[in-house]
């Protein structure tokens, strides 16, 4: 996930996998729900993620470890309001670990409820 100032050239909020799947997006200066959600079933992993009412599922390969990565740029002022507040839930048979890198000073970002295996860095 990537954060960014909403008058930025690219989206304030983008999630989305690494690799395929499609991103879900928001430009809304102010603070919204995101949820990330990994699970398993039938040996196969899958990532359900959501920023607001948008929402994808995403089949994926995890290799050896479940990671997540939550960059956030720097806010420019006080009329810089976009961040979100992230549940986590993971329901698979590996521990997911978040790396959060946020605004020291101003952070963009608040991780509200967790459930399941998960280890957050920062």
């Amino acid at each position: 996930m990537l954060l960014n100032p909403t008058g930025s050239d690219t989206s304030g909020k983008a999630l989305g996998m690494k690799t395929g799947g499609t991103n879900v997006t928001s430009s809304k200066n102010e603070t919204e729900a995101v949820k990330i959600s990994v699970s398993q079933a039938d040996g196969k992993y899958i990532a359900e993620y959501s920023i607001g009412t948008q929402k994808q599922t995403q089949e994926f390969d995890p290799g050896e470890d479940l990671t997540i990565l939550i960059q956030s740029s720097e806010r420019q002022d006080d009329a810089d309001k976009n961040g979100v507040n992230v549940t986590l839930e993971n329901t698979s048979d590996k521990p997911l670990y978040v790396k959060i890198a946020d605004d020291t000073t101003a952070q963009r970002v608040k991780v509200v409820n967790r459930t399941g295996s998960i280890s957050v860095y920062k």
